[in-house]
C-alpha cells in the first residue's frame, strides 16, 4: 500500500499567519538589539564609528545663510542694475543719512517743581546783585560813549569798524507756537455727529431719483409710524377712563363718608338735649 503521508496541507490562513508571526519575531529582535547611533539621541563622535556621518543623510540647520541660487532672471537684473548706475555715474556707496530728530516742544515756560534749597536770605541777595549788575553795565555803557566822543576830538582816533548786526530768523512752524486743541470745551462739541442723528445707510436720493423699491419703502415707513402713533393715542384713551373711573369711585366713597360724619340726626339730637337743660336751669 505504501508510506503513509501523515504530514497534511496547510491552508493559506496557516500560511499567512506563520508569515506574520515571522515578521513579529524580527520587529521584536529589533526593539531588544541594541540601536544604532543615529536613532540613541545625541551621540558624541567617540560613541559612533568613523566616518559613519559621510554614509548618513543627514538634515541640520546651517549656521549661516544659503547661498542665493544664480538664475538667468536674477543675473539680467543684476545687469540692469549696473548698466543704470554707470548711466548715472553713481559708482560711490551710499552715504548713510542720520535724521534729526524733530520732536514738538511746546512754547510755554516749563514750570519748576523742584523744591528750591535756598534760603529767603540767599533769594534776595541774588536778586540784589542782579539789580547792581545792571546799574554796573548802563555805567559801563555810559562811559563808553563819553570816552569815545572825547577820542573823536583828537586827530589820532580812528574809529572802529562797524560790525554787523545779528539777526535771528525763527523759522519755527506755526503749530508749534500756537495750541492745536481748543482750551475748554462742552459736552456738545464732544459729540460725535453718528450721535447726534443716527447714519443712514445707502445715498441720499430726491424725490424724482426715487425708484419702485424706495417709494414702497417710505410708505412701509409711514405705515408703521401711524400705526405707533394710533396705539399710543388708544393706550392714552384708556388711562384716561381707568383714571376717571378712579376719581368717580373715590368721590362716591368721600360723599358717603361726608354723610356718615355730617348726620343731621345727630346734631339735631344734641341740639335738642341742651335746649331741654336750658329750660330745666331757668325753671
Amino acid at each position: 500500500l505504501g508510506a503513509v503521508n501523515d504530514e497534511q496541507e496547510e491552508s493559506g490562513f496557516q500560511k499567512r499567519q506563520k508569515k506574520l508571526k515571522a515578521k513579529i519575531a524580527a520587529v521584536e529582535e529589533e526593539n531588544l538589539a541594541p540601536r544604532s547611533w543615529e536613532l540613541s539621541g545625541e551621540v558624541t563622535a567617540m560613541d559612533r564609528q568613523t566616518n559613519s556621518m559621510l554614509e548618513k543623510h543627514v538634515d541640520y540647520d546651517h549656521g549661516r545663510r544659503i547661498a542665493p541660487l544664480i538664475t538667468l532672471d536674477k543675473t539680467e537684473r543684476l545687469e540692469a542694475m549696473i548698466i543704470q548706475r554707470i548711466k548715472d555715474k553713481a559708482f560711490d556707496d551710499v552715504e548713510r543719512k542720520d535724521r534729526d530728530q524733530d520732536t514738538a516742544r511746546s512754547y510755554r515756560v516749563p514750570l519748576q517743581e523742584k523744591i528750591s534749597k535756598k534760603s529767603l536770605a540767599e533769594v534776595y541777595e541774588e536778586q540784589y546783585q542782579q539789580k547792581n549788575n545792571l546799574r554796573a553795565k548802563y555805567i559801563c555803557v555810559v562811559l563808553m560813549f563819553w570816552f569815545t566822543v572825547l577820542n573823536s576830538l583828537s586827530n589820532v582816533f580812528g574809529y572802529l569798524q562797524v560790525r554787523p548786526e545779528i539777526t535771528i530768523v525763527n523759522n519755527m512752524a506755526s503749530l508749534r507756537k500756537e495750541e492745536v486743541g481748543p482750551m475748554a470745551s462742552t459736552e456738545e462739541m464732544l459729540v460725535a455727529p453718528e450721535e447726534v442723528k443716527r447714519h443712514e445707510k445707502g445715498e441720499i436720493k430726491g424725490s424724482d431719483e426715487r425708484g419702485s423699491t424706495d417709494r414702497a419703502r417710505e410708505r412701509r415707513k409711514k405705515k408703521v409710524h401711524l400705526d405707533d402713533f394710533q396705539n399710543h393715542r388708544i393706550l392714552n384713551r384708556q388711562k384716561r377712563r381707568e383714571l376717571a373711573e378712579r376719581k368717580v369711585k373715590n368721590g362716591k366713597r368721600r360723599s358717603l363718608k361726608a354723610v356718615n360724619v355730617k348726620s343731621t340726626n345727630f346734631f339735631k339730637e344734641l341740639q335738642e338735649t341742651a335746649m331741654e337743660e336750658v329750660n330745666l336751669v331757668f325753671i
